[in-house]
């Protein structure tokens, strides 16, 4: 199945994105992190991955920026549960997806930099 937005363009985004100064803002660093995201999993599984994580999970990109981001109708419900008043644990059972999958997705929107883990639920 073909992604759903131009991935020539989206190539050269990215590229363009790579080479922006460092205090440019975070959303497009993430957009690049998402594109060139490893499938292998490095750090060992993702439910030790989601043992290791403390807080709740909380989006960091602007509305505008995760627009331009090729997430997917899952990673777009998962974000909106992601407003710091549910852990991750009641995100992924109330999700509707395999606990495998969301919790997959999860991992990459923060390994992307797009969602963030915060102690508190103070805004």
């Amino acid at each position: 199945m073909p992604p759903a937005f131009d991935l020539p363009q989206f190539a050269r985004d990215s590229d363009r994105w790579a080479k922006a100064p460092a205090d440019d803002s975070n959303d497009k660093a993430s957009e690049v992190r998402l594109a060139t995201r490893s499938r292998i999993d490095p750090l060992g599984t993702n439910e030790a991955w989601a043992r290791s994580v403390i807080g709740v999970p909380r989006v960091r990109v602007t509305g505008d920026a995760l627009k331009r981001l090729p997430l997917d109708h899952r990673a777009g419900f998962l974000l909106s549960l992601m407003d710091g008043s549910l852990d991750l644990e009641t995100i992924i059972e109330v999700s509707a997806m395999s606990h495998d999958e969301a919790l997959a997705l999860v991992r990459d929107l923060y390994d992307s930099s797009i969602i963030e883990f915060t102690e508190s639920n103070d805004r």
